[in-house]
């Protein structure tokens, strides 16, 4: 459901007829793309969860209007309760559930609805989740990233409202995964075991 029909309905349920909306245009690349913020960059036995906020920048004169997306990790630690829509609550809104291989966050929605209140400026924060760390055996990256299958911003404020497509950009978040000090210090002992073992023979 675009963001015309989204928006389209609200207004009925609400009986707000001034809202009406036009969608036109067909999906195209521009300046818009979805942001990906963690509070915690960099995972440790001692603090192990990020939470990570995903918003989606437009930039001026133009405005978020609607997105359906999925957001994805590539390993399991997600946290399904914590799961939160950031735009108004309720109509147009889904904070996603997660996939049964515990690695996506699938059917994530949020509906933009500019009379409801002044423009927010971009980036606008839509979603919010935590992902925690349990594996602390080596050190490695976690990427984070989203899947985009409707993104619309507003480019006409009307009325009528009209919004059109574009397709976002979508960037790769890294989380750094760091063992506990003991444990560096038995990796870095098992290489340099293994080097001498290379150089014996």
């Amino acid at each position: 459901m675009n963001a015309a029909h989204r928006l389209g309905a609200f207004c009925r349920r609400a009986s707000l007829a001034v809202c009406f909306v036009v969608s036109a245009g067909t999906p195209r690349s521009s300046a818009q793309e979805w942001e990906i913020h963690l509070s915690n960059p960099t995972l440790t036995p001692a603090s192990p969860t990020t939470e990570v906020t995903i918003s989606a920048y437009v930039p001026h004169p133009e405005l978020f209007a609607a997105a359906e997306w999925s957001t994805h990790a590539s390993e399991r630690g997600w946290d399904e309760a914590s799961f939160e829509a950031l735009l108004m609550s309720g109509f147009g809104q889904s904070p996603g559930a997660l996939s049964p291989d515990g690695r996506s966050v699938l059917g994530q929605e949020a509906l933009f609805i500019p009379l409801l209140g002044p423009p927010i400026p971009s980036p606008l924060p839509v979603w919010r989740g935590t992902f925690t760390a349990t594996d602390f055996a080596q050190p490695r990256e976690i990427a984070i990233w989203t899947r985009t299958d409707l993104f619309e911003v507003y480019v006409d404020f009307g009325p009528p409202l009209v919004t059109e497509p574009r397709v976002p950009g979508e960037p790769v978040a890294m989380i750094q995964v760091v063992p506990a000090p003991a444990a560096i210090a038995v990796l870095g002992a098992g290489a340099a075991v293994a080097i001498r073992r290379r150089r014996d023979h």
